[in-house]
């Protein structure tokens, strides 16, 4: 995976970037954002131990069976892409949340 998707490092939230939320949002959203924060460095750290795991195995049950080594290499492509497309999406998240202007609205969060 791209080293951008693989990016440990932990995401800060500025409260003071919306100076006229109350100490009570800041309290809120600072928290929502560090949960968030913390979901993605787990899910990055997670994804690198688990999935080369899972590849090995899934190699090995092909090769056991008989199975074209194409199989694993499809399966292996297709997760990758799941992984970083999840990753994608939690920076995105991250990125309108952090926006300054008005709060996105649903086409900018749920594009079709």
């Amino acid at each position: 995976m791209a080293k951008q998707f693989t990016d440990k490092s932990t995401r800060k939230f500025d409260p003071m970037s919306i100076p006229a939320l109350s100490n009570e949002a800041r309290d809120a959203v600072n928290a929502a954002f560090d949960a968030m924060s913390t979901w993605r460095t787990e899910t990055v750290n997670n994804n690198e131990k688990n999935l080369a795991e899972v590849i090995e195995k899934m190699a090995a049950a092909a090769r056991a069976l008989g199975w074209p080594e194409q199989i694993v290499d499809a399966t292996r492509s297709q997760m990758q892409t799941v992984t970083k497309t999840q990753i994608q999406m939690m920076d995105q998240i991250w990125t309108l949340g952090r926006s300054r202007s008005n709060p996105p609205t649903h086409r900018q969060c749920c594009p079709s």
